[in-house]
Order: C-alpha cells, then sequence, then structure tokens
C-alpha cells in the first residue's frame, strides 16, 4: 500500500488528506485512492471565523469526511445518508479542474468545504490488439455499441434506493491479485480510446469465480460490444 500525507491550512481550520492506494491487502474500493478529510468540530470552525476549508483531489478519488452526529451529506445537487458518522465523495474520473463544494449536516447548521479538483494524471497505456472485431468494427458494430450504450444511461439512471452494502467492501476474487490500470488513457493499436479507463484490471485465472463486493441487485447481465461478457449490480445510494 503506497500513502501520501499532506496537511493544509485554510483560514484557521486544518485538515489532513491522506490518499492511499489499495491493493490486495487493504482492499477498500476497487481500484479507487482514498483521501481522509478531517475537519475540526462547528465549535471550533466557528471560533475560526471561517465558513469552509479547501481540499485537493485528483478526479476518480474518493473523499472521506468523518464527523461524530453527521446526519445527511451534499454534493452537486445530491443528498444522501451517511455510513454511520462518515460521508463519502466520488470524484468523477472525467471531472475537469475546477472548485466543487461538499457539505455535511449534524445535528445542528450543516458546514461546507471545497474540493479543489486537480489535472487528472494516471498516464498512457498502449494496446496491440489483434484483427478481432473491437480492433476494427464494421458500421453494424458501431450501431450495436450505440444501442447498448442508451441502455447502459439507463441502468445508470436507475432510481437509487437505501444502501445495501458497508465498508470495507469484500474482494472480487479470493486471492486478490493487485488492481491496475486505473485511469491511464488507452492507446488502441494507435489511435487513442474515447475516454480513459473507468476501472482497475485484475488478472485471474479462466474459470475463476468473480465474486460480488456486497449484497444488491443484478440489473444487467449480458455480453456487451466493447466491454464483454459485463454483469452490473445495484448496491443501492448511489
Amino acid at each position: 500500500m503506497r500513502r501520501r500525507k499532506s496537511a493544509i491550512i485554510d483560514g484557521g481550520r486544518s485538515m489532513i488528506v491522506d490518499r492511499h492506494s489499495f491493493g490486495a491487502a487493504a482492499f477498500v474500493l476497487a481500484g479507487m485512492l482514498v483521501c481522509a478529510l478531517s475537519l475540526p468540530s462547528s465549535a471550533a470552525a466557528a471560533k475560526a471565523g471561517t465558513r469552509s476549508a479547501v481540499l485537493s483531489a485528483a478526479p476518480g478519488t474518493l473523499v472521506r469526511w468523518s464527523v461524530p452526529g453527521t446526519v445527511r451529506c451534499r454534493m452537486s445537487g445530491r443528498s444522501w445518508a451517511p455510513l454511520g458518522d462518515t460521508c463519502y465523495f466520488a470524484i468523477d474520473l472525467e471531472r475537469k479542474p475546477g472548485v466543487i463544494t461538499v457539505a455535511r449536516q449534524g445535528q445542528g447548521k450543516s458546514e461546507t468545504a471545497r474540493i479543489a479538483i486537480e489535472p487528472r494524471s494516471y498516464g498512457t497505456q498502449e494496446i496491440e490488439l489483434p484483427d478481432i472485431a473491437q480492433a476494427n468494427p464494421s458500421p453494424a458494430d458501431l450501431q450495436r455499441n450505440a444501442r447498448e450504450r442508451i441502455l447502459l444511461a439507463k441502468v445508470f439512471k436507475r432510481k437509487e434506493g437505501s444502501p445495501r452494502f458497508t465498508l470495507p467492501l469484500g474482494k472480487p476474487a479470493n486471492p486478490l491479485p493487485e488492481g491496475k490500470s486505473f485511469g491511464v488513457d488507452r492507446i488502441f493499436n494507435g489511435k487513442p480510446a474515447a475516454q480513459p479507463h473507468m476501472g482497475s484490471d485484475y488478472p485471474v485465472p479462466a474459470g475463476a469465480p468473480v465474486l460480488a463486493v456486497a449484497d444488491g441487485t443484478v440489473v444487467l447481465a449480458q455480453d456487451l460490444f466493447y466491454p464483454g461478457n459485463a454483469v452490473f449490480v445495484d448496491h443501492g445510494d448511489g
């Protein structure tokens, strides 16, 4: 596990940025980095005379804000219940640099924090594919992919239910090899992919069982043109 910690002071408020890259020994969220955001209590913040602090985070990271008594979390127009006393804010891998505001609601008034999104930098991976349909898609293949993108958009717009998971999540394979390639810009046969690689790759032997990391509902199980055999599980709460 690699770890990097830095302290930031902003207007009398202090916070700790603690970033982790998790492998098999400490599986928390597949392929993601985790930033621990530590803010003082509401009383300390009021004494400091500030309303928000600033944390830097890279796209594809998860920001964790733990304060006793937290009852609600908010970000980008969404509101959800915390896990325990902790709010988890997922920073989209394709989020552009800028500043976003997050909030937590306690027993009293709410607190806010600002997250400065850094430029995405996960490197580049060049892959040479053999003469397969995914490397040289026909017009029919592209039409199929367009239909599947519409299908997946509906999957991700599902109404969110209550969370059916707890942390840490389970392992998708046992033993779990080290994940790799998260967030890289891939180049296939000299052609850049349309988007960065959205997941972590875990190489396992053919026929090895792949496990759900928590309880949930299977919302789609299908052979898709680019992803291949795919299973989408809704664990609730986004």
